[in-house]
């Protein structure tokens, strides 16, 4: 072979290696505050491949003592753990194409109300479009009560304006907070006390939350029927799902200390944030999860992560039925607190064994991503963000671009899915239906998935829209055989 044509399958080999190179990016970026000594967090972020593999982002981890964690993916916010600040500012970083943080600014929660002068800031939650942000803070109206303190963030800047706080309770409210699919409705855990079940919140028009049901807000669930007399039942913690659902654990002794997790399947009334259940003591799924501090469930809505401190469980959502279980525990190392992505990967941080584990999770199984665990120091939050990969990009107008299926394909199941969409505002709610049944639904504008769909044929509908209401749809008519 001569050396003119060694050169060109050079050039050629290098062209083709760098076309991989330009399409094949992280699909996420995850970011975990890790006490690296004393009374020192520093936040640790990482790159995650399309296998869930991870790479520590070129910076990190940066110095800012942070604890508490949200992101948009434009921008990230934290919680100040200073000594002897009571967690008084949330600090707001821009992040770089790269992933990388960039500080823009602090905010001083006490100052924003005599009502919270005392005010420690805990667990964050951005809503679906990331236009609020809401604090669980501790020693609320300074006497020993929490409440959920409520900003809207400037979506140039990244800054932060107060809104308003709940009303304290000294008894039920606890984090996390989780936001209905319709954004309208929050609900969060009772602590596991039995002075309520679940906590709920109605959004109002400028974005605040208030109280529901009327002041009555932390006992608006009914117990799942059918406990015996000698158990007792104990509310946990709540996630929602992306058809207006929410799967809580349920905690329960027996008068021998004998202890029972269970999960109870809930459905939210999009009309008036009320909360109904079919869940009863007999027909809720048992975790094998012990202690459980940590329920998280799939973008998609179908699977549901259990962690507590002997590792984690895999259950099958059911929004009209009942959980199912997927897998046993999949690690036995203590977790505290999970993340998913929109590439069917589940990220959890454990403190006890200084590690972020990563699985790649589907309706039938679950396998640790080669390489996991990956070492971190006492890794104490963590907050994710997924990214659209592939061919598909959004439009630069309002609109869906749906890269597949093709218009009047006839196709094998499971079927690739792959669209992007624009909104004005931002996309808060990307749907995929065929006709009234909801088949998928994302929180982000872009949408990639592989759905499992029986012969015959499909009229899908990829509907996106802002959470002002306003909707982008695209249309397929396609074949399954």
């Amino acid at each position: 072979m001569n050396s003119r044509v060694t050169y060109l399958m050079a050039i050629i080999a290098f062209s083709a290696s760098l076309a991989i190179a330009q399409t094949t990016g992280p699909v996420a970026y995850i970011y975990v505050s890790s006490n690296y000594s004393g009374s020192t967090n520093r936040v640790v972020g990482f790159a995650a491949n399309a296998d869930g593999q991870l790479t520590q982002i070129s910076g990190s981890p940066w110095s800012d003592n942070l604890y508490y964690l949200a992101t948009s993916g434009t921008y990230l916010f934290g919680t100040s753990n200073v000594p002897d600040s009571l967690g008084k500012n949330i600090f707001s970083y821009s992040v770089g194409s790269n992933g990388a943080l960039h500080y823009l600014g602090a905010t001083n929660i006490h100052s924003s109300s005599s009502d919270n002068a005392c005010d420690y800031a805990g667990d964050l939650l951005l809503d679906h479009s990331g236009s609020y942000l809401y604090i669980y803070a501790t020693e609320a109206y300074c006497n020993s009560e929490a409440a959920y303190l409520s900003y809207a963030v400037n979506k140039s800047n990244g800054s932060l304006s107060y809104l308003g706080v709940t009303p304290g309770n000294a008894f039920g409210l606890d984090a996390p907070l989780t936001m209905a699919a319709d954004n309208l409705y929050a609900y969060s855990s009772p602590d596991n006390d039995m002075y309520g079940t679940i906590c709920a919140f109605t959004k109002q028009s400028n974005g605040s939350l208030a109280q529901d049901n009327g002041g009555n807000y932390c006992n608006i669930t009914p117990w799942p029927p059918g406990q015996p007399g000698d158990w007792t039942g104990y509310g946990g913690i709540v996630t929602s799902d992306p058809t207006n659902h929410l799967a809580m654990n349920m905690l329960y002794f027996d008068q021998n200390g004998t202890q029972s997790n269970k999960i109870e399947t809930i459905a939210i009334n999009t009309t008036n944030g009320d909360l109904t259940s079919s869940s009863t003591f007999s027909n809720m799924p048992e975790t094998d999860v012990q202690n459980v501090d940590g329920l998280t469930m799939s973008p998609s809505g179908k699977l549901l992560a259990v962690a507590g401190s002997n590792g984690i469980q895999i259950f099958n959502f059911n929004p009209n039925g009942q959980a199912t279980q997927n897998t046993g525990l999949i690690t036995t190392a203590p977790i505290t607190q999970m993340y998913w992505d929109n590439s069917n990967h589940l990220y959890a941080i454990s403190n006890a064994d200084n590690a972020i584990h990563v699985f790649t999770v589907t309706t039938t199984g679950a396998t640790e991503v080669q390489g996991s665990p990956w070492n971190v120091p006492h890794p104490v939050a963590m907050t994710g963000h997924s990214l659209m990969t592939g061919a598909c990009s959004a439009p630069s107008s309002d609109g869906v671009n749906v890269c597949s299926p093709a218009e009047n394909a006839t196709v094998s199941s499971p079927v690739s899915i792959s669209a992007a969409a624009t909104v004005t505002g931002g996309v808060y709610r990307f749907e995929l239906w065929d006709g009234n049944t909801k088949l998928l639904s994302e929180n982000t504008g872009g949408m990639s998935d592989s759905l499992s769909l029986a012969p015959g044929s499909y009229h899908l509908i990829f509907s996106a829209r802002n959470s002002s209401g306003v909707h982008e749809y695209a249309t397929r008519d396609i074949t399954v055989q």
